[in-house]
């Protein structure tokens, strides 16, 4: 698909586009998610809500339901709430109960969630990767200056405005920002 106005002169010359186009948005959505608070994000719910299978079936009936099996309907909530009989304010009474548990939890663990939408996977793109090259830059300044391995990833997490664990990913690679997997699960 061609980015330049249908009178431009290149498109006589059998160009289309222009020189540096920008990436298909699925790619970039793909970029966005691949990010380490994304990942961290998504290792959280995907835990989350795993517990909530076992430990509150309805809810998580309800959430598959909702957001995500295949033929997921966000819609329905608020279907439940105008139709408002007995059965439709029970189930969304259960859809909340679902949501509530994830939000405890995330309350519970101190969590920010971080997931870009595809609308905003581009701008999000980008701040991560200033976000990364700051805490780069204030990581290795740290290290520089003589703090120890755990100051340093603090003071550029909260320099880039930025979790430890990206810090973490983004200065050692992948193996030493992923999470401890002995955790017991939650109750």
């Amino acid at each position: 698909m061609s980015t330049r106005p249908p009178s431009h002169p290149d498109e006589y010359h059998g160009r289309v586009g222009k020189p540096k186009s920008t990436p298909n948005q699925d790619l970039v959505w793909l970029e966005a998610i691949s990010s380490p608070d994304a990942g961290d994000t998504d290792r959280f719910l995907t835990r989350i809500i795993d517990e909530m299978r076992i430990y509150d079936p309805s809810a998580y009936a309800l959430l598959y339901r909702v957001y995500l099996g295949p033929s997921a309907d966000v819609a329905l909530p608020e279907h439940w709430k105008r139709k408002g009989d007995k059965v439709s304010m029970t189930l969304r009474e259960y859809w909340e109960d679902g949501l509530q548990y994830i939000l405890y939890w995330a309350d519970v663990e101190r969590r920010i969630l971080f997931w870009p939408t595809p609308d905003t996977a581009k701008q999000y793109t980008n701040e991560q990767k200033i976000k990364r090259r700051e805490a780069r830059y204030h990581y290795y300044k740290a290290r520089e200056e003589g703090d120890k391995v755990s100051t340093a990833v603090r003071k550029a997490a909260t320099a880039a405005h930025c979790s430890t664990r990206a810090v973490r990913y983004w200065v050692f690679g992948r193996k030493k920002a992923l999470p401890n997997t002995n955790r017991k699960p939650s109750t």
